[in-house]
């Protein structure tokens, strides 16, 4: 299982926000000083937020993403404000492994959809950020400021077939609250898509988190808060 220690960056800085609430944030320090304190501990992937690029639809912090990368040299999958193919092309092309299309991938599904076709599945991360209610699995858009009417089952069907070879799912009721991942929804998904190359993400509190992850059939987790607030170490991760 592939493990992305995720870095969330809010004015050059790295932040933590409690079920993706902008105005309950959490500072981490300096973006720069933590990638390479996760290349030191064995990281191969990294996974980078412009928080305020989901936010307002523009890639306002594409400068210090790039110089992360330089320096740390590891594979990262980045999203945030991604809302075109250029946006794409232009971290593609500074050294960006993927791309995560998060609200252009519920709002323009057809945009998309040519996306991918033109990049490649390969380069590409489908992020569905949901709610769970009484209707199922609810996809929010814009920074989770959003709530659209599209299911996760109907957007993993669309992109699935379209090549669209990777998921990131993230439970925004748990996202930075350290209180365990949303396992009922991945086995389910799992069950309905075999072979799904989904991404954990939400609510992870313990390296046995990582563990069941792992077990259940996990392709990837991407590790926050618990490993800012030390509940284990990065090398604990990615060794268990």
């Amino acid at each position: 299982m592939k493990i992305y220690p995720a870095i969330d960056l809010w004015n050059g800085r790295c932040v933590r926000l409690f079920k993706g609430d902008f105005a309950a944030q959490n500072e981490y320090g300096d973006p720069i000083e933590r990638v390479l304190e996760y290349k030191q501990a064995g990281a191969e992937y990294l996974h980078i937020i412009d928080l305020e690029g989901a936010k307002s639809g523009s890639r306002s912090q594409a400068s210090l993403v790039e110089r992360m990368i330089q320096t740390s040299d590891l594979k990262a999958q980045v999203g945030g404000g991604i809302r075109c193919e250029q946006d794409a092309l232009s971290y593609l092309e500074r050294g960006v492994d993927r791309v995560i299309l998060g609200s252009i991938a519920v709002k323009q599904p057809e945009k998309t959809k040519d996306m991918i076709l033109r990049l490649g599945g390969e380069r590409v991360t489908i992020a569905l950020d949901f709610h769970e209610t009484e209707d199922g699995y609810v996809v929010s858009t814009d920074g989770w400021q959003s709530q659209s009417q599209s299911k996760v089952e109907d957007l993993i069907n669309f992109y699935q077939d379209l090549g669209a070879t990777q998921f990131l799912c993230t439970d925004i009721g748990r996202d930075g609250t350290l209180t365990g991942a949303n396992w009922r929804f991945y086995q389910e998904m799992l069950a309905k898509f075999p072979g799904l190359s989904i991404l954990v993400s939400g609510g992870v509190k313990s390296i046995e988190d990582v563990s069941k992850g792992k077990n259940m059939g996990a392709f990837g987790m991407i590790l926050g808060k618990a490993i800012y607030e030390q509940r284990f170490s990065l090398k604990e991760a990615l060794t268990c």
